[in-house]
């Protein structure tokens, strides 16, 4: 232990890296468990109360120790990205548990449950993605590069799409040179 801490310490970015994933895992699982519940409660188990703690002072403390250890500051931005990114997920899921923890007339679940299924669905698959996939976990606002197609600029194929950005509006801040998108 003493090796592993003080002598020849492991690096931390590969360790958030890690833990990002598994705390996206675990959102995942707390979701799909909840809905479970929520579209049937007598097939589930009650979901348990959120947790009192949050995992972002242990993600910072990880951050912090990478830009110790030399981590580029493009490099910071993009993990601090994926780091206040699990964070909201984080409780917005807790919001959902605590909501789907109340009692419900059954008839308002039936009513609701095909527009909740393909909410969920669409949510757990991107925390699947995230939980699964280091670069999908990491792609950010910071993360974005911007490519010359003749006289248009184009997003790079590994930008992410912002919630809630209409296409029409993505379409024609393309058309703009980058001068005008300022």
């Amino acid at each position: 232990m003493v090796f592993d801490n003080w002598l020849w310490p492991d690096r931390a970015e590969p360790i958030l890296i890690e833990t990002l994933r598994a705390s996206a895992a675990r959102h995942h699982q707390r979701l799909a468990g909840a809905t479970r519940f929520y579209l049937n409660a007598r097939a589930a188990p009650r979901p348990e109360e959120p947790p009192r703690t949050s995992d972002l002072p242990q993600h910072l403390a990880l951050l912090q120790r990478a830009v110790f250890e030399g981590l580029t500051a493009h490099r910071r931005a993009v993990l601090l990205a994926a780091i206040t990114r699990l964070a909201r997920i984080q409780i917005e899921t807790d919001r959902l548990i605590i909501a789907v923890r109340e009692d419900v007339p059954r008839q308002v679940r039936a009513m609701m449950r095909p527009e909740i299924e393909r909410a969920v669905d669409a949510i757990t698959a991107a925390l699947d993605d995230m939980a699964h996939d280091a670069s999908s976990l990491m792609r950010s606002g910071a993360d974005r590069r911007l490519l010359r197609r003749g006289c248009r600029w184009m997003p790079s194929p590994r930008a992410s799409i912002r919630p809630g950005a209409s296409i029409a509006a993505g379409r024609a801040a393309r058309r703009l040179p980058i001068s005008h998108r300022l």
